[in-house]
């Protein structure tokens, strides 16, 4: 490259003599040269093949596992359109429009159900899923390719095409969250005020106690938690004796195994406890669960489901919620992380430190500078940084009068 500037400057009339073909880009390759880039396409690769070592890459990227769960169908769907015995490098872009057409005709009714890719379609636009979710879906497939012409196992990537059209109309919207007003009714029914027993948390009654969904509530309102993160905590994630009283989201254990899964890097993080929930019982609540079930998780009450943790304590919130008529599109659990970002927000706490808080990697769900460029190049926040801005979530009201006052041993076991 030196030398063809070279000549460039010093006789820029005459042809440059490159001395190896490989630096000459007027001359026409040699044979040798074409068979070493045409190498890209000299073997044949499945889809099949292809995928299943896509996504153990991805995988091992420690992704979360909604993410793979998505990919994992998205990929499944593929080979059903395709074939999956067939060579990766004979597919067209025409199909892939083709494929990228009938993602939007999924029939969401048929979630779950063992059916090939085109006996999901419909063609009723009130049962097929949504614009953001084929989206996603069509997202993973152009990544695939993408990533098999990084691999050079396809020249060029099929589906390097036009993304899905946004229909006319549509909005993006987040889950509004909780109101003063509504936190208010919302810890007036019976799960906090009184319910007819620890399995009948709906049902109004005389039973206070403080089990794992009333201080699933109270963790989520004061931490902005996942429900993925939240179900799947043991005891030893919690940290009461330190300095600055945490717990922690963490992937590998203190002895290096692996215990949990996470949405991604920025979700591994320590967050401060408010001095609230020290208040209502939670160092007890911990320790009991500790003594009542060893080496189980916390919140035993909601189960992790084969793809996505979070199942358990979604199903739960977004009945609750539901019963209670505090629901509305999207709001289940995380309706909670809303409520506490808008809370930091409205009383001034900077974006980067909510995105320390709540895990997040750069702007999902708050507007500002990226957290996870930040991170990276400085360190994650200190616990001293991030209790000042926990201590700023005030809801407008006494939170600890209106759930009946501090831990009572006796009243609240």
């Amino acid at each position: 490259m030196l030398r063809l500037r070279m000549h460039r400057l010093s006789e820029p009339a005459r042809r440059y003599e490159a001395y190896d073909d490989l630096f000459d880009a007027e001359r026409p390759l040699s044979r040798t040269m074409a068979q070493a880039v045409s190498v890209v396409t000299s073997t044949s690769v499945t889809v099949a093949a292809a995928g299943e070592t896509y996504l153990a890459r991805t995988e091992a990227r420690k992704v979360g596992a909604s993410h793979i769960t998505e990919l994992r169908r998205g990929l499944g769907w593929l080979r059903d359109f395709v074939g999956g015995e067939t060579d990766l490098r004979t597919i067209t872009a025409e199909q892939m429009k083709a494929f990228r057409d009938d993602l939007q005709r999924l029939d969401k009714t048929l979630q779950g159900k063992a059916l090939p890719f085109k006996k999901r379609l419909t063609g009723n636009p009130e049962r097929q899923i949504a614009y953001a979710t084929s989206t996603r879906y069509w997202r993973g497939i152009q990544t695939f390719f993408s990533w098999a012409v990084e691999d050079r196992l396809i020249p060029t990537s099929p589906a390097d095409v036009a993304k899905i059209p946004r229909p006319k109309g549509i909005v993006r919207r987040t889950p509004p969250p909780f109101s003063k007003d509504e936190l208010v009714a919302l810890l007036a029914t019976p799960l906090f005020a009184g319910h007819l027993g620890r399995k009948r948390v709906k049902t109004p009654g005389t039973c206070i106690a403080r089990g794992g969904e009333w201080w699933s509530a109270l963790l989520f309102m004061h931490t902005g938690l996942r429900a993925g993160e939240l179900s799947q905590l043991g005891p030893s994630d919690f940290y009461f004796e330190a300095e600055i009283p945490h717990l922690k989201v963490r992937e590998i254990g203190e002895d290096g195994s692996k215990e949990k899964s996470v949405k991604n890097a920025s979700s591994i993080r320590d967050v401060p406890l408010h001095p609230r929930l020290l208040e209502l019982g939670l160092k007890e609540f911990v320790t009991d669960r500790q003594t009542r079930w060893p080496g189980r998780r916390v919140f035993v009450e909601f189960r992790l489901g084969k793809h996505r943790n979070s199942e358990g304590a979604t199903r739960f919130w977004g009945d609750y919620l539901q019963k209670f008529g505090f629901w509305k599109k999207g709001r289940s659990t995380h309706v909670w992380r809303h409520t506490v970002i808008a809370c930091l927000r409205s009383n001034g706490v900077a974006v980067e430190d909510i995105a320390s808080i709540v895990g997040h990697s750069g702007t999902e769900g708050i507007e500002g500078a990226s957290f996870g460029q930040t991170k990276g190049y400085c360190g994650a926040y200190g616990l001293d940084r991030k209790r000042v801005a926990i201590l700023k979530l005030d809801f407008g009201f006494d939170v600890v009068g209106a759930l009946g006052g501090p831990y009572d041993p006796a009243a609240h076991r």
